[in-house]
């Protein structure tokens, strides 16, 4: 006769989710590198995204894989469950509902949330989120949203892959794309020199700055007090500037 285990809540808790976050493990095996374990992670059961959702100051850490998994934690049992995960139509939302508590006290509680993805095609972060991309996200198309402070660092494989950044964001993306086309307005920063673009259409404004690397056709705007900054083969196909902006092409910066 087999032993009957019962599995505790504590056993219950411990989440070990698909994702290569291999800067924070750099003594692990390869295996072990795609592994987080998170004691303090609870799994929630949402299947069939293609788009992601982020607010409220949740550090969100993406991976691409075999099957979908989302999973949250935060620094006490309390905060975890206010962490909201749901379903609106192919997107995944995730937000903190911080009714009844202090605002101003949010970022104090370390919110994280860790999904794999089959298959993604936007990501959209507000409110002071930090998205960190472990291996390499490969699409067809993607669009990634960066508002309200938030920053995205990751590298991409994309046939046509669209930014657009406002407030105080910053997007920082590493890898090949067939065509960019970036939306940059407010105070924020593109981060693109390690992204090697075939074809690049740039629209900056306020005072916006970005920097991306071309190796055949580049149509740049800028308005007001924004920058682009440019390197590789491509050329200038169209230049419009107003204000005080500037379009450059730099050698090393």
């Amino acid at each position: 006769m087999k032993p009957v285990i019962h599995k505790t809540p504590y056993m219950k808790r411990i989440f070990i989710l698909l994702i290569g976050l291999v800067a924070m493990v750099p003594a692990m095996s390869q295996v072990e590198k795609n592994l987080v374990y998170d004691g303090n992670a609870e799994v929630r059961n949402h299947k069939g995204y293609t788009a992601i959702d982020v607010s409220s100051a949740i550090d969100l850490y993406i991976s691409q894989g075999t099957e979908d998994a989302v999973a949250v934690s935060a620094g006490s049992d309390e905060i975890t469950a206010r962490i909201r995960t749901e379903m609106r139509g192919n997107t995944l939302r995730i937000y903190f509902d911080g009714k009844g508590l202090n605002w101003k006290n949010w970022g104090n509680h370390k919110m994280k949330a860790y999904v794999t993805f089959k298959e993604l095609n936007r990501i959209e972060a507000s409110g002071a989120c930090n998205v960190k991309v472990s291996g390499k996200i490969k699409q067809e198309r993607l669009l990634i949203e960066m508002s309200g402070a938030s920053d995205f660092k990751g590298d991409v494989e994309v046939s046509d892959l669209k930014l657009e950044a406002s407030g105080a964001s910053r997007i920082t993306v590493n890898g090949s794309v067939k065509m960019l086309g970036i939306n940059a307005n407010g105070a924020s920063d593109i981060r693109g020199y390690d992204i090697n673009a075939e074809n690049c259409k740039v629209d900056a404004s306020g005072a916006s700055v970005v920097r991306v690397t071309v190796n055949k056709e580049l149509n740049a705007t800028a308005s007001g007090a924004s920058a682009i900054y440019y390197k590789g083969e491509g050329l200038i196909r169209d230049i419009n500037t107003s204000g005080g902006a500037t379009v450059k092409r730099r050698s090393d910066d």
